[in-house]
């Protein structure tokens, strides 16, 4: 059995990434001044290039590595690890990390560092503009216990537009860098994760609500986490004879959730001695048992194609060589136990040592006997992280979404296949609800003593105020067999309920009101079980106020969307159901988290029954926002919609004449272009949320051109095509995949 003692930041002893590889193209950053503030935001390791230090006896392993944890802005930061390695003096010969940036704007700016410095020997940076150092020797405040903001002492001159350098040089090891914002406001001010990136093209950081973390699920008395290989927190890609390699994700119909991951075949081994190098796949999990921990595989591959390392925390623990090599998949169940002497949130490596090693599922359990079932159990994911739902309004409303909660966990024991899922449904609340569907063998009931092993949703709820609260629930309840659902608080079970008046065929609000207890103000966590399967339920609502409840609600949105138009951003809104509304308050923020500004106000239709539709243009919008609708009733009560983001491309260049065809496309499509003199292009295919899927190299000529492209390997959904043609020329398209 190995023994660990795990610690949540730690280093590594060797190097895991080369920043700057980003999908294998050079990111470059756009500067951002639509409301004046001259905004350049640029994730520290996301760098248009790296390079190790040149100080005299400095190794190789004195460079600018790449870490994972949900803390940090885009679920990675980078440090240089090594211990006492000073680069002290003029000119910098520190490690460095340089951001290609285009200013639109000249004049005096300033940069904001996102960082942890954990004492005053880890704590300083040199900065250059242009390979000119205007930051000499910034020593940031240290000893702070979680991550800070802080702005250089010294600004910097953008004498021209166009583009330019800024490199950050490592002056002290051991300094954790997340973020870097720059203005050309000298009191701007950043806070929480800071405003969205401002990176040419599709952002390739992930969006707040995209961050993927897991949580050991412990209701069977053995805590169990899930993780399928696919989801990780942070891919990160391999350095020196791995550069810029990475794990990719193939498309197979038998894998667990449809995909797995592996890296590409180039028959290559990672030694021991290299392993740091190597691509690896973090997943950053919440142990909640002090147990012994036993860790299952499921895989497939050759005999040359079974091996990988394991890693917590960044410190080794074991190099796997999978013993059944077989074309179909298996899981792979060592009796070997790792020991976790602390609760806590730990990060999990799975490291290439043979390249071409296919990684389908993960299950980590305390209970020794435990035996994987064929695809295994649904995942313990949480996305995001820490998601926690606030009161608002005079009395103190709580509105829950059920397709978006804190946590959705899957049945234990008899209950183990079934799972929360989300229906689309125009006539729902943002157009979604969520309903453990009827299953094959008639239907399903869990109460009583059962309810603990039910699917569950739980919401992370931060109350202001204690005493009484009431829940009023949307539904549309079929039947008397399919309209009832069990609700606990703080893992207590409250009560089992029905819902009335049955109402197969809209949404209603039950007619009673149950109430919970809430005993301090703070975070609680609100459950909703499922108690009969076939339950559609779309929304909650809990008020401390008797006289308060959904029917009397100001608001009920159909939808809220948004989009980007040549010169703003629309929004549009539609209500099925007013009362007494006043206004809507429209609002944007720039992180989704705070920050919130009321840009201006919509009259209210006052009582409405029917359908109506509201619209706002938004004239001065940044780069990347977050939007939301507040509808304020005669009596102060609010309402708060669901959130949507609206990306725009604020540079000046120039779109080329673009078609992608046919779309929706199932097998292939067909991308055709002008190009405006002919040359190298390189086309990306990215998810909505910025996750490149696949590149694609080619020479095009001048004039119209045509490149086919397979989607066999893509799973079902919305991409966006772009690509850069040179001389300011760019091509961007959305496609949708149907199989």
């Amino acid at each position: 059995m190995a023994t660990l003692s795990f610690l949540f930041f730690t280093s590594i002893p060797a190097a895991a990434f080369s920043p700057g590889c980003g999908s294998g193209a050079p990111i470059t950053y756009l500067q951002d001044d639509s409301d004046g503030d001259g905004l350049v935001v640029m994730e520290a390791e996301n760098p248009t290039s790296s390079a190790g230090s040149t100080y005299p006896d400095h190794g190789s392993d004195v460079a600018w590595w790449e870490y994972s944890t949900n803390s940090a802005s885009n679920g990675a930061y980078v440090k240089v690890p090594t211990s006492v390695q000073l680069a002290d003096g003029q000119p910098p010969k520190g490690a460095q990390l340089t951001y290609e940036i285009e200013f639109v704007k000249t004049g005096t700016h300033y940069i904001n560092l996102r960082y942890w410095a954990a004492n005053s020997n880890d704590n300083s940076v040199y900065i250059a503009i242009d390979g000119v150092v205007f930051q000499d020797a910034w020593n940031l405040t240290a000893g702070n216990d979680s991550w800070a903001w802080e702005r250089a002492p010294s600004g910097f001159t953008v004498s021209s537009p166009g583009v330019h350098t800024v490199t950050i040089y490592h002056r002290e090891d051991g300094l954790y860098l997340d973020k870097a914002v720059i203005s050309s406001t000298s009191d701007f001010t950043v806070a929480d994760f800071g405003p969205e990136v401002t990176e040419y093209g599709t952002s390739t950081a992930k969006a707040t609500n995209d961050r993927v973390g897991y949580k050991e699920d412990n209701r069977t008395g053995k805590g169990i986490i899930v993780i399928e290989a696919e989801a990780p927190t942070n891919n990160v890609a391999g350095r020196a004879d791995f550069e810029c390699r990475q794990w990719i994700e193939v498309v197979d119909t038998t894998a667990s959730g449809g995909t797995y991951m592996t890296t590409d075949d180039q028959t290559t081994h990672a030694t021991p001695d290299k392993m740091w190098s190597a691509p690896r796949l973090d997943f950053e999990i919440e142990v909640t048992e002090i147990a012994t921990h036993y860790i299952h595989i499921r895989h497939r591959g050759g005999s040359t194609s079974n091996k990988f390392y394991l890693a917590v925390n960044h410190h080794f623990v074991d190099k796997w060589k999978i013993a059944n090599s077989s074309p179909q998949w298996s899981w792979e169940s060592p009796q070997q136990g790792y020991s976790v002497t602390a609760a806590g949130t730990f990060l999990l490596s799975i490291i290439m040592r043979d390249d071409n090693t296919p990684i389908d599922k993960i299950i980590i359990t305390t209970d020794r006997n435990y035996t994987p079932s064929t695809k295994g159990q649904h995942t313990t994911e949480v996305v995001p992280p820490n998601m926690v739902f606030q009161q608002t309004g005079v009395s103190n409303v709580v509105e829950l979404s059920l397709e978006k909660p804190s946590r959705n966990l899957a049945g234990i024991g008899e209950y183990e296949a079934l799972r929360w899922t989300n229906t689309a449904d125009a006539t729902a609340i943002g157009e979604r609800y969520a309903i453990v569907p009827n299953g094959n063998s008639g239907e399903i009931t869990a109460n009583n003593a059962k309810s603990a092993n039910a699917p569950v949703l739980e919401f992370n709820i931060d109350f202001v105020r204690t005493g009484t609260h009431y829940i009023s629930t949307r539904h549309r309840a079929p039947d008397n067999a399919n309209n009832s659902y069990t609700m606990a608080l703080d893992g207590v079970l409250v009560a089992e309920q029905e819902i009335f008046p049955l109402s197969p065929n809209e949404w209603v609000y039950q007619d009673d009101l149950p109430t919970i207890n809430i005993t301090t103000p703070g975070i609680h966590t609100f459950s909703v079980y499922m108690r009969e399967d076939g339950t559609p339920l779309d929304h909650i609502v809990i008020s401390s106020s008797p006289a308060f409840n959904a029917q009397t609600m100001p608001i009920e949105l159909l939808s809220f969307t948004g989009q980007a138009a040549a010169d703003h951003n629309a929004l549009e809104w539609s209500s099925i159901y007013e009362d007494n509304t006043a206004t809507h308050l429209v609002q944007r923020s720039e992180t989704g988290h705070d920050g919130w500004q009321t840009l201006g106000r919509v009259a209210a239709a006052g009582n409405s029954n029917t359908r109506i539709d509201y619209s706002f243009e938004d004239r001065q919008a940044p780069s990347l926002a977050y939007y939301r609708i507040v509808t304020v009733d005669l009596d102060e009560s609010e309402s708060i919609s669901s959130m949507v983001s609206i990306v725009r491309n604020t540079t000046r260049r120039q779109m080329a004449t673009v078609s992608v065809y046919p779309n929706p496309a199932t097998e292939y499509a067909n991308l055709s272009f002008e190009h405006p003199t002919g040359g190298d292009i390189e086309l990306r295919i990215a998810t909505l949320s910025g996750r490149t899927v696949a590149t694609k190299r080619s020479v095009a000529a001048a004039g119209t051109n045509r490149e086919t492209i397979m989607l066999d390997r893509l799973p079902a959904g919305t991409y966006v095509i772009t690509g850069s043609l040179g001389g300011g020329v760019t091509i961007a398209e959305r496609l949708v995949v149907q199989h």
